[in-house]
């Protein structure tokens, strides 16, 4: 796999350009009151998440209305948005080498939305085309595959032609199913390493800030530079 035949870069947004820990601890919280169960523990819901299995918080009967809330509450929260370390420059660098680039974004608010709020932490004006799961239902958000497909044929280039980035197995797995030439793990959502690397990525970073590293190095030797 060469690097240099790119000519796209799409990205996951939340946990991978921008922090998700406050708002899912928030949505989580705000979650469990309108479904009046007992509040927990940040620690509790953190460790939930980092195992990728929020549902296990609620009983099994009441977990679809538990993601059906906490997806609501997340697309609908209004606290600081914080950008992880090290977005702006490797965006830049993107843009500066001439890839195209999208957002895929397992939020079912609309591209306008996303784009507005990417606006007002000087994200937007990197990014070319941004995907959501608008009328998607609830239980089928975290699948990108249809997204991934249509963003790569408005960005006018092919499934070999790209390189996702994102930091859930699901967004691995989706890039796989879509073709993606290279699918690139990030740790900066705080999925457990191991729960990433099962799910075959071709490497994992730590965070955005090690991808035009990754992408000047080139795929072989950075398999070895990196975390695989």
């Amino acid at each position: 796999m060469k690097t240099n035949e790119l000519q796209a870069i799409l990205f996951d947004l939340d946990g991978t350009l921008i922090e998700a820990r406050d708002r899912l601890l928030a949505s989580c919280r705000q979650a469990l009151r309108q479904l009046a169960m007992d509040e927990l523990d940040e620690a509790t819901c953190w460790e939930a998440f980092q195992a990728y299995n929020v549902g296990r918080l609620v009983p099994r009967r009441m977990r679809e209305p538990f993601y059906a809330l906490l997806l609501e509450c997340y697309n609908t929260y209004t606290g600081e948005v914080k950008l992880i370390p090290g977005v702006i420059e490797a965006l830049r660098f993107c843009r500066e080498r001439g890839y195209k680039t999208a957002v895929m974004t397992a939020r079912t608010s609309s591209p306008e939305q996303v784009r507005a709020e990417l606006g007002r932490v000087g994200l937007a004006s990197f990014i070319d085309v941004i995907k959501t799961q608008a009328g998607v239902p609830v239980m089928g958000t975290l699948a990108k595959d249809e997204r991934l497909l249509e963003a790569i044929e408005e960005l006018r280039t092919t499934p070999d032609q790209s390189l996702y980035v994102g930091d859930l197995p699901d967004d691995i797995s989706s890039a796989r199913r879509a073709g993606l030439r290279i699918s690139v793990a990030v740790l900066s959502g705080g999925i457990n390493r191991e729960l990433l690397a099962v799910r075959e990525p071709d490497v994992i970073l730590s965070s955005i800030s090690e991808l035009p590293k990754y992408l000047i190095t080139g795929h072989g030797e950075a398999r070895r530079m990196f975390h695989l």
